[in-house]
């Protein structure tokens, strides 16, 4: 009869009810066995951005920076293009994988990004990219290219996270240097990526009271920041100095 009756109650059903519960998806198989960096990367584009003309300092020019990040170790690289178009992406694409070698895979968004009705499509906008042409090229250097269905950005939610990332830094950066040319915005790119992989993505603890946070640029150099440590002397026989000063 107890049963009956709370089954029945409004108010027990209320407080007995259970709230649904944020789906997480699976890790993807490749992201859990080791490998070397950028073998399986996310790309995006971030920008335009304002830069001072190269020849004529009176007139300025836009540019965009191709976003990479590495989907194992979460290590991003920021380029800079000239334009949205097939070309300028696959000048900054050869560029990447002259320093980091071909990807296994990428993933990327390949839709056409959505727009009011009557707007006119900006000939340079992404949608404008001949992927199949960028596909069928990356195929013979062993690459293989995955594109996120059109309106589904959150499918390459990585790739999205690094984008905003590297925004929020070049928003506070790019505020006092309105004045910067096409090749100083790429070293800023390049600044601003290497800021960003010094963010901590993990611990590493030697003994309760030691901690070491891991960086991407851990992975990528040895060290957190990109300075080359000196020579160690040390006699030390502490095996947290010792891992330390390795």
């Amino acid at each position: 009869m107890a049963k009956h009756v709370i089954k029945l109650c409004p108010r027990c059903k209320l407080l007995r009810s259970k709230l649904s519960q944020q789906l997480m998806g699976d890790v993807p198989t490749h992201q859990l066995f080791p490998c070397p960096p950028f073998s399986f990367v996310s790309l995006d584009f971030a920008g335009p951005y304002r830069a001072k003309a190269m020849g004529n300092s009176r007139s300025y020019i836009k540019l965009w920076g191709l976003v990479i990040i590495c989907q194992n170790t979460r290590a991003i690289k920021m380029l800079a293009t000239a334009g949205y178009s097939t070309d300028d992406f696959l000048t900054a694409y050869r560029r990447f994988t002259a320093n980091h070698g071909n990807p296994l895979l990428v993933v990327t968004d390949a839709g056409s990004q959505l727009k009011k009705a009557g707007k006119l499509i900006d000939p340079s906008d992404p949608a404008g990219l001949d992927w199949d042409r960028i596909g069928q090229g990356a195929a013979r250097n062993g690459t293989e290219w995955k594109f996120v269905e059109p309106g589904c950005q959150w499918r390459n939610g990585l790739e999205e996270a690094a984008v905003k990332l590297v925004k929020s830094t070049l928003d506070l950066t790019l505020a006092s240097q309105s004045s910067l040319n096409y090749a100083e915005i790429d070293t800023l790119f390049s600044s601003i990526a290497n800021t960003v992989n010094q963010r901590p993505i993990a611990v590493k603890s030697y003994v309760e009271e030691d901690l070491h946070a891991i960086t991407p640029n851990d992975l990528l150099l040895g060290r957190t920041r990109n300075m080359v440590p000196g020579p160690v002397y040390s006699t030390d026989e502490s095996v947290t100095k010792r891992q330390e000063a390795i």
